[in-house]
């Protein structure tokens, strides 16, 4: 395939990533407590001289193999073995803990509310 052709192909690539990771999410789902699209391309929400990023937290049952399932869609997931979050998990499950100032937070936030273990995932605020 000529250099030219491949460069192309990469350029459109890029160019239709970028534009699905700006794009609003047209039926978030309901398990979100929270708007997604208030979230802007940097994962922050809130006035333009006071954007702040949003916590969220959601339970999975406590099997190491879920934290593998969440963690390939957020790696920056924290995990809490011992703790029930605000969310109150049960002594079955685990507290993750997340942060939307990363890119694709809104994509991010959507996969892992489409996991069918994942109930439901509410903004969280640290005291």
């Amino acid at each position: 395939m000529p250099l030219a052709t491949r460069l192309l192909i990469l350029i459109a690539a890029t160019y239709l990533l970028w534009s699905c990771a700006n794009q609003k999410i047209l039926h978030p789902s309901p398990k979100i407590g929270f708007d997604i699209n208030a979230l802007d391309n940097d994962g922050l929400i809130g006035p333009p001289d006071g954007k702040v990023a949003v916590s969220y937290e959601f339970c999975i049952p406590a099997e190491n193999h879920y934290i593998n399932q969440v963690r390939q869609i957020d790696p920056s997931l924290q995990f809490h073995k011992k703790s029930k979050g605000r969310i109150a998990c049960s002594k079955a499950e685990w507290l993750c803990i997340g942060n939307t100032h990363q890119e694709y937070a809104r994509m991010k936030l959507q996969r892992l509310a489409e996991l069918e273990f994942v109930k439901r995932i509410e903004r969280t605020y640290f005291e």
